[in-house]
């Protein structure tokens, strides 16, 4: 289910799709990231059961991002369950890097060449913490299909000629110790 939070016919924000699993958890993670994330931009959720991982909310960013022919902040709620002990931190990493300084992800992405921002990003072209920032140049060739893989969604662009910009870490090899390590010290 899409559910438009506040996107209206000017859009005077930039746009962010945040993907939701319909479920307590992610319900409470929804309560916490809706107030920064509609400060900065206009909204649009997809609520969805999880089973498809992020699918439904991905296509829906593309879907966007080509309509309105903006970039289109893409962050999904499953990426920041807390199962793990990096998801309070890669949240309040989130809150500071694309709210806090939602302008300078969008000067990062105001460009003709297919162009992602994130804050890490491996030599692979692989975006991390599901939480990414794609101008419409790089919507346009996203393949996104469902899919059992769980990590086929970091992987869209791999292979392509997207610039991936890691605005925090741009590292040379696909180290997610180092990723934590930054987390925690920084986030935590």
């Amino acid at each position: 289910m899409v559910k438009v939070i506040a996107v209206n016919n000017e859009i005077k924000k930039p746009l962010c799709v945040f993907g939701v699993v319909d479920n307590q958890q992610g319900h409470a993670i929804e309560s916490e990231m809706l107030p920064w994330l509609t400060e900065h931009y206009n909204v649009i959720e997809v609520l969805h059961d999880g089973t498809k991982f992020e699918y439904p909310a991905l296509l829906e960013a593309k879907r966007v991002s080509l309509c309105y022919e903006k970039p289109v902040l893409y962050i999904h709620s499953r990426g920041a369950y807390n199962v793990w002990r990096t998801t309070v931190p890669t949240r309040r990493m989130w809150e500071e890097e694309f709210g806090n300084q939602c302008e300078k992800y969008q000067q990062l992405v105001d460009d003709a060449r297919p162009t992602i921002a994130c804050p890490f990003a491996d030599c692979a072209g692989e975006h991390r913490y599901n939480g990414f920032i794609a101008n419409k140049a790089a919507w346009e060739m996203a393949d996104i299909l469902p899919n059992d893989d769980r990590m086929v969604y970091e992987r869209i662009w791999a292979g392509k000629e997207v610039r991936l910009i890691g605005t925090l870490i741009q590292s040379d090899v696909n180290d997610i110790k180092k990723i934590r390590r930054y987390l925690y010290r920084n986030f935590e």
